[in-house]
């Protein structure tokens, strides 16, 4: 664990939400840990950011994994007795739970993907233009008239376009000519599903919280799959070829 005070106190942080088992809370503990340690740390190479995106996919793939075995050992027991009301509360519990963890997992790996992004643009081996530094930095400028400068703030845009941005902008630090196919099912999946998520976390009706099986079985493995084929033909880097060989 690094020295830096701060650090630790978003190590311990993260560490306490993970045993609550608060989703939520450790998506966004893990941002500012992210956030924060990003600040100090520099990779020397691009080899070296790459261990960076392949830490953090490891870890959070490994999250949304675990989710999905809970959801079907929640799904088997409830196929024992349908009429069981606390047996379709739980399956409704890790569906919704597997749904947030999915979406967190893509958040934290394009979080880190966007800081190989920057890492690379600060040693030089890629360029970015003024806009794409902001977007992917996730900051917006006002004028601070006490300081009478332009000062920067957080901004927090349209997740979509942070992706699409991203999977865009990431091929340049890699001399790929990859490019982004949203023609796939996994596409039309993936934002179908980020519906559902907003309907879950954001709930206008209490039906919202109420998740189709459907969900799982057929449209998380295709978005899942599309999102990691995505990042995988945009990075090229054989390691996290190997660790995400199979996702689906």
């Amino acid at each position: 664990m690094s020295n830096d005070p701060e650090v630790k106190r978003h190590v311990e942080k993260l560490e306490a939400l993970q045993r609550e088992e608060d989703v939520q809370g450790v998506v966004d503990a893990l941002g500012e840990l992210l956030k924060t340690v990003s600040r100090t740390f520099r990779p020397t190479d691009l080899a070296h950011s790459l261990q960076s995106l392949r830490g953090t996919v490891s870890v959070l793939k490994g999250d949304t994994d675990r989710c999905l075995v809970r959801y079907e050992l929640a799904f088997r027991d409830w196929l024992s007795d349908t009429r069981d009301q606390e047996k379709h509360k739980l399956l409704q519990f890790e569906l919704r739970q597997l749904i947030r963890t999915f979406f967190a997992e893509v958040e934290g790996t394009m979080y880190s993907a966007r800081q190989v992004i920057l890492w690379a643009h600060e040693r030089g081996e890629v360029g970015l233009s003024v806009p794409e530094q902001a977007l992917l930095r996730e900051e917006s400028y006002r004028f601070d008239s006490k300081a009478k400068a332009a000062v920067a703030k957080p901004a927090f845009g349209n997740a979509l376009d942070s992706l699409l941005l991203t999977f865009t902008v990431i091929p340049r630090v890699f001399g790929s000519q990859s490019s982004l196919d949203l023609s796939r099912f996994g596409w039309q999946a993936f934002r179908e599903l980020l519906e559902v998520r907003n309907a879950v976390t954001h709930p206008k009706e209490l039906i919202n919280l109420v998740v189709n099986a459907e969900v799982v079985t057929k449209k998380l493995p295709a978005a899942r799959k599309w999102y990691y084929g995505s990042l995988v033909a945009a990075v090229d880097d054989a390691e996290l070829r190997d660790l995400l060989r199979g996702v689906g």
